[in-house]
């Protein structure tokens, strides 16, 4: 069974299986790691979004996003503003479907 989760921001054993996860994967890069969560509410103060999927407890899949608000171009939620890479980084294309699912919910 797949689980889709939000990473908390204080969540230190989160973070530390995320990162993880994120070494490991092809296609991940630096702008995946969860310390852009910190980034981007301490600095930007944008709402974020750390999407995982999970399979039996381990992750399969993260997506990380941020809610930017701005005068010029509106309210939208987005994959990693101000970072050269983001979106989807998944094991296989029901986690990458999932992650997706849930970003458009």
């Amino acid at each position: 069974m797949l689980n889709i989760l939000r990473l908390l921001p204080d969540d230190a054993p989160g973070h530390a299986a995320w990162d993880a996860y994120v070494m490991a994967a092809p296609g991940a890069t630096f702008f995946h790691r969860a310390g852009w969560q910190r980034v981007l509410r301490s600095a930007f103060r944008h709402d974020t979004y750390f999407l995982k999927a999970e399979r039996e407890g381990r992750i399969v899949g993260v997506l990380p996003l941020a809610h930017v608000k701005s005068f010029l171009f509106g309210s939208a939620l987005t994959g990693l503003p101000f970072a050269v890479y983001g979106g989807v980084v998944a094991d296989d294309d029901e986690a990458a479907a999932a992650l997706d699912a849930e970003a458009q919910r």
